[in-house]
């Protein structure tokens, strides 16, 4: 992800034209190349050392203090004036909370980026720009040093999406990306999600059941544990559930019908979880609908 020379979008607001009524026309200037070149924020390892085989095995690796941070400069091509400054000051410096930045696709036309249906998968930071000091220069403010910190030792993909389905036709908006729910020689009803992520670890998604009656439901990833299930078993007799939505993310349930009786048939609290590569994913018979959601993470 190239950010030295080019324009940007962040939050939403591109920097080609960030002020009402006119144009700011901000780059980034210069990149603090000794840690942006760094494919990953910093990561630790914890580790334990055989004395019977002087080898050293690891035992986990650990983000929380990975997270990426280095400084830019921010750039117009001209003195800024006052009220210039002040709309891109609250803008760019008064967020509260972690924002996407992507580079201007006008730029760099698309280069590098995953495709799928032909369409290009953006890449973004999720990040807040902070300790922000002024840049002289031509008699004026020509912009800011400041420092990029972003919410991961990566960087983020735009979402991915999947959909298998027994309805007749895909709901609106899901045209390109859903697939018919396939029943294999043994009747079993097995559905494939290609996860490709840098990161070495699990992948939570989203994901969105409508099922059609109130008999056990069950998702296993076969490629994962066997002994691990999704599972939502013994619904009451009265129970009006059609849609589980699961956020594995942040192990959150939430859906149509009774949050009661999808809450207390959640068996064992698994969500589903994906891995890297192939992932085999075997559904109940009552399911007509599943969607998968998630974010690949890639490298610098």
């Amino acid at each position: 992800m190239d950010l030295y020379g080019h324009h940007f979008i962040y939050a939403g607001i591109p920097s080609r034209a960030a002020v009402r009524g006119g144009t700011a026309d901000l780059t980034i200037a210069n990149v603090e190349t000794s840690r942006y070149t760094n494919i990953i924020g910093e990561v630790e390892t914890k580790s334990v050392f055989n004395r019977h085989n002087k080898r050293k095995y690891l035992t986990s690796t650990l983000y929380d203090s990975s997270p990426l941070e280095f400084d830019i400069e921010i750039v117009a091509e001209e003195p800024l004036d006052p009220h210039e400054m002040r709309e891109l000051e609250k803008w760019l410096f008064n967020q509260k909370r972690y924002r996407a930045l992507y580079v201007d696709m006008d730029d760099v036309k698309y280069e590098g980026l995953d495709t799928v249906n032909n369409q290009a998968i953006g890449e973004y930071l999720n990040c807040v720009f902070l300790n922000a000091k002024k840049i002289e220069g031509n008699g004026g403010i020509m912009g800011w040093n400041c420092t990029i910190q972003c919410d991961c030792p990566m960087a983020w993909q735009d979402k991915t999406k999947i959909v298998f389905s027994t309805e007749s036709a895909p709901r609106t908006g899901e045209e390109g990306y859903t697939f018919p729910i396939p029943t294999d020689g043994t009747n079993q009803r097995i559905v494939e999600v290609i996860v490709d992520t840098d990161i070495n670890d699990y992948t939570y998604p989203t994901v969105t059941l409508d099922i059609v009656s109130n008999a056990d439901t069950s998702v296993v990833n076969l490629s994962d544990s066997a002994t691990r299930r999704t599972e939502f078993v013994q619904f009451s007799n009265s129970s009006s559930v059609s849609t589980i939505i699961m956020d594995g993310e942040l192990n959150q349930l939430s859906g149509a019908g009774s949050a009661g009786d999808y809450y207390s048939a959640f068996s064992e609290r698994n969500f589903i979880r994906l891995k890297d590569g192939l992932n085999k994913i075997a559904l109940s018979e009552n399911i007509k609908y599943i969607s998968f959601e998630w974010q690949n993470m890639r490298w610098l």
